[in-house]
């Protein structure tokens, strides 16, 4: 017999399951007062912060940034990695973390910034991704990518070897919209994990950009 407490049980999850998340990206120092107005607005559920440039630097402000959304109580903060596909991976992605780790600036997972800027050829461009994934393996990472299939396309070619990573893509529609209604299947990819709906946005004295994560809760465990 199904109890009530079965039923119960059963709603939840199914509502957990259906939840819808929203959160931001960021590439300059933002304030816990930016951080909590951004959650006021719907926004608290995940940040992703830069802590690479493209030119292969430390990103200054990550530190105080990721620590200023853990101070706001954001329950998922991340980083990502903007590729210097002319410099060395591993050096590029030791620099980034051990910043991080040596400042005590936490975060859940590091996303690899998969779009146009300073690429070589796809070979080359597989070459670095693949070096770079395997040095987050070694320090112990949760990873991802943040592609789309034209910027995918145009620099890793037909390459599907990262696609055991969570997708979470950039593309923007009038009027916008927070699913993944309009995914196409890329890179090995065939479920997304998050999606960039609305690009750089002036929001609570911040520049933000902003997206739909409904797994923020629920499906890091699935990959």
């Amino acid at each position: 017999m199904v109890t009530q407490k079965w039923i119960t049980l059963l709603f939840f999850a199914l509502f957990i399951l259906e939840v819808k998340s929203y959160g931001v990206d960021v590439s300059s120092l933002i304030s816990v007062d930016s951080f909590n107005c951004l959650k006021s607005k719907g926004f608290g559920d995940r940040v992703v912060v830069r802590i690479s440039r493209e030119g292969g630097e430390i990103d200054s402000n990550a530190v105080a940034t990721l620590k200023n959304a853990a101070t706001a109580g954001y329950p998922q903060i991340d980083g990502y990695i903007f590729p210097c596909y002319k410099c060395d991976p591993v050096v590029q992605v030791n620099n980034a973390i051990n910043n991080l780790r040596s400042h005590g600036a936490n975060f859940s997972m590091i996303w690899w910034d998969i779009e146009w800027g300073g690429q070589g050829t796809c070979d080359e461009n597989v070459s670095w991704l693949e070096k770079a994934i395997a040095q987050g393996q070694a320090l112990g990472l949760k990873m991802g990518v943040y592609a789309n299939w034209n910027s995918w396309v145009a620099l890793m070619c037909t390459w599907t070897g990262a696609s055991h990573l969570p997708i979470w893509y950039p593309h923007y529609e009038v009027p916008e919209n927070p699913s993944f209604s309009d995914f196409r299947p890329f890179g090995g990819w065939t479920k997304p994990f998050g999606k960039q709906f609305k690009g750089t946005t002036a929001l609570c004295d911040a520049e933000v950009d902003e997206n739909y994560f409904p797994c923020s809760f629920n499906c890091t465990t699935v990959w």
